[in-house]
């Protein structure tokens, strides 16, 4: 059986063939179809098969927000920016949350507040020892150092 033979073996396509056209193999973590190794999602091999074209290093958008649909007249190209302006214009972004995950205090995994932060930031810049605070806090000292340079908890002020 060729790819193209087995990708149309697993597409659920409804007498409507304006609407949706489902994935019924195998879905990523986030609901996205799994195909072949070289392919990896659905909706991509399902973009080439259509417009002959390999989506490359680009994006492969759904303009109806069903990340199982493989229907070409529902999909588009676009960069990791456009993606994630697409995602943020419908609403599928929070502010203070990327890709759906919690920031912060918002996290199930915080152990600080915004408030203690901020509170550490201004006491290291004060002159206090970096371990001293994470001894406190019951945190690592690499966590006060990565806070303090903004490669965590950079949404506090």
């Amino acid at each position: 059986m060729s790819h193209e033979e087995l990708f149309w073996a697993k597409v659920s396509i409804p007498e409507d063939r304006s609407l949706c056209w489902e994935w019924t193999g195998g879905f990523d973590r986030d609901g996205y179809g799994l195909f072949t190794r070289k392919w990896r999602k659905a909706h991509r091999f399902s973009y080439w098969l259509r417009f002959g074209v390999d989506p490359g290093s680009l994006c492969v958008l759904h303009r109806c927000d069903v990340p199982a649909c493989v229907n070409p007249a529902h999909l588009f190209l676009g960069t990791h920016s456009d993606n994630a302006h697409d995602r943020h214009s419908k609403g599928r972004t929070k502010t203070g949350e990327w890709l759906g995950r919690p920031k912060g205090s918002a996290s199930p995994n915080a152990k600080l507040t915004e408030a203690t932060v901020a509170d550490v930031r201004r006491r290291v810049s004060e002159g206090e020892r970096q371990a001293d605070i994470a001894r406190e806090l019951g945190v690592c000292r690499s966590s006060i150092s990565q806070m303090c340079k903004r490669t965590t908890w950079a949404h506090v002020a």
